[in-house]
């Protein structure tokens, strides 16, 4: 079975692998491709359109089976801020980046 998931916050190779971490030793799941903002997933019967969302929202990305409309920076800035769970990777890494950035100029 092949199913279609839309992600309009994955805008890179990063977050494609970010996700794919998830799909990798997942049952079911026999494969997956990425291609600008969606998800190509090939499934066993047992695996539901819910259950593969839910991975990739796991992952901090949202995702649904119909196109999402493109948020302003501004909302993604609320969101960001309002959702500290949904976007801890995403926190931890710009973290880890001023901590590098410091290290060597200082």
């Amino acid at each position: 079975m092949k199913t279609t998931i839309y992600i309009p916050d994955m805008e890179c190779e990063s977050c494609a692998k970010l996700i794919s971490k998830k799909f990798k030793n997942e049952k079911g799941i026999d494969s997956f491709t990425f291609d600008e903002e969606k998800a190509t997933v090939e499934h066993d019967e047992g695996v539901t359109s819910k259950h593969i969302i839910s991975m990739i929202e796991s992952a901090g990305f949202r995702a649904g089976t119909e196109p999402y409309d493109r948020k302003t920076f501004s909302e993604r800035w609320r969101d960001f801020n309002e959702n500290p769970q949904k976007y801890k990777y995403e926190k931890k890494a710009i973290a880890n980046f001023f901590y590098i950035f410091l290290f060597f100029h200082l």
